[in-house]
């Protein structure tokens, strides 16, 4: 009798989402595969995890490709510096951003992040496990809202200039 996937359910429910989070951290297919043996109990081919992280480059560049705006008024242009495992050791990166402000420029609140977490679930996100958010007021009740298992914390930066008050 299997432990984890019931009789002709083709897959683990989540799995999915953990090979995605395993992939995104850097663990390369064999370690992810590791990985799910060691802690779910679960033999995946290699074949799977490529399917899956495959599907998500996908995504990814369909994204990317997504077309934009004809016109922005203000769109910020830096460089965030990131460490990536690559090859058994940790290599800093540059990750280039651009971040644009539309017609409506900017109009952060609950109900425009209601509005964000509501295309995120309809893009197909799920859920979340924990949401690192500024202090903004109603913030919280707006992910309970689209993800109410999400757990949301106050990210670091906001908690220590809120702890230096």
């Amino acid at each position: 009798e299997p432990r984890i996937v019931a009789k002709r359910q083709p897959r683990v429910a989540g799995l999915e989402e953990v090979i995605v989070h395993l992939y995104a951290q850097g663990q390369s297919t064999r370690a992810i595969q590791e990985t799910l043996k060691q802690f779910y109990g679960a033999d995946v081919s290699s074949r799977l995890v490529s399917e899956v992280t495959d599907s998500l480059l996908k995504e990814v560049q369909a994204w990317q490709a997504r077309p934009l705006e004809k016109v922005y008024p203000i769109v910020y242009f830096d460089a965030l510096f990131v460490e990536s495992r690559e090859e058994g050791s940790v290599q800093t990166r540059s990750v280039y951003v651009a971040l644009a402000i539309d017609m409506q420029g900017p109009r952060e609140g609950a109900v425009s992040w209601l509005n964000i977490f509501g295309e995120l679930k309809a893009r197909g996100m799920e859920d979340c496990f924990i949401a690192c958010v500024d202090g903004l007021r109603g913030l919280p009740e707006a992910i309970e809202t689209v993800f109410p298992d999400a757990r949301v914390q106050l990210c670091i930066v906001h908690q220590m200039r809120k702890s230096l008050r």
